[in-house]
């Protein structure tokens, strides 16, 4: 299988290793739920004990309306029915549990606390968050399969199964001569509209809201200007100077909680967006906004196209 972009080739990425596949799913796990969705990666969540088999990930989406996801990564080399049903099995018995939902409620609460923009969206949008994420966990997740290639022994496999599973198929793909340094990813995303994007003015179709992706360059052409490093509201008045004739009158209202301007606590959004991606720092001191060498890089390549 070949890509071909502007003349360029990509052939198809064999994974050897089921945990790179799991790796980019974390990396573009807005890009397979949508811009307001919070991710739980294995990692985090291999933390939590007593609740049976842990899966790959959880995902919450918050648009349009609240789903979770139990999240199962796995390489089409498996073999399906002996693995795939045998995991899937244990965590829907797991789900089911009282105990098991009491555990999660209590890990995703103090996950999406410690989060200070994602806590404040939640209680912006919907209620306090211990009870948005109760209320949540006690419905019946949704159960996702990340897999490199969908096969029929997948999907007689899937069929056996007594809940709702979905299945997404996302390959890689790699420049010819180049290897994996610049590849691509072929997916499905699992929403129809980005929910920052598309609020749409009855006349005119015109979008009402600024896009996250527009908040990226500004922020970082902002921290350079400002010496690689500052503080959050040195960084704000930078970027709203820069975005002026991006933004839009509803940019400049304030969020149903009455605690902050849209376009700033989208700015936040793209701020944790950058240090997910390793474009800012993840460990700078409270209240600090600081560029990576990595988010150096990438402004470069977008400033010099």
């Amino acid at each position: 299988m070949m890509l071909l972009i502007d003349g360029v080739r990509y052939h198809l990425h064999i994974f050897k290793n089921e945990d790179d596949l799991v790796s980019i799913v974390e990396e573009h796990y807005k890009e397979i739920f949508g811009e307001e969705s919070i991710y739980f990666g294995k990692k985090k969540i291999s933390s939590l004990s007593g609740i049976g088999s842990i899966p790959d990930g959880y995902a919450i989406t918050l648009y349009p309306s609240p789903k979770w996801y139990v999240v199962e990564v796995e390489l089409s080399t498996h073999p399906m029915f002996e693995h795939i049903l045998s995991q899937l099995s244990r965590f829907i018995a797991g789900i089911e549990s009282e105990s098991t939902k009491r555990k999660l409620i209590d890990y995703m609460d103090r996950e999406i606390s410690s989060q200070p923009f994602t806590r404040e969206l939640i209680k912006g949008k919907f209620e306090e968050v211990y009870r948005f994420v109760s209320n949540l966990i006690h419905k019946p997740p949704t159960y996702l399969i990340i897999v490199d290639e969908k096969t029929e022994e997948l999907e007689d496999a899937v069929k056996r199964l007594q809940a709702e599973i979905n299945v997404l198929e996302l390959k890689t793909f790699e420049r010819e001569g180049v290897g994996l340094a610049v590849h691509a990813h072929l997916f499905e995303p699992l929403y129809t509209q980005a929910p920052q994007q598309i609020e749409k003015k009855k006349s005119g179709g015109k979008e009402e809201i600024t896009h996250a992706h527009q908040y990226f360059t500004p922020i970082l052409e902002a921290l350079v200007e400002l010496g690689g490093k500052a503080k959050t509201h040195a960084v704000l008045e930078k970027v709203g100077e820069k975005m002026k004739n991006l933004l839009k009158p509803k940019d400049y209202e304030k969020l149903p909680s009455g605690k902050a301007i849209r376009w700033q606590n989208a700015a936040m959004w793209a701020r944790w967006r950058l240090i997910e991606k390793g474009y800012l720092r993840r460990d700078s001191p409270r209240g600090v906004w600081e560029i990576t060498d990595k988010g150096r890089r990438f402004l470069q390549e977008t400033q010099s196209r």
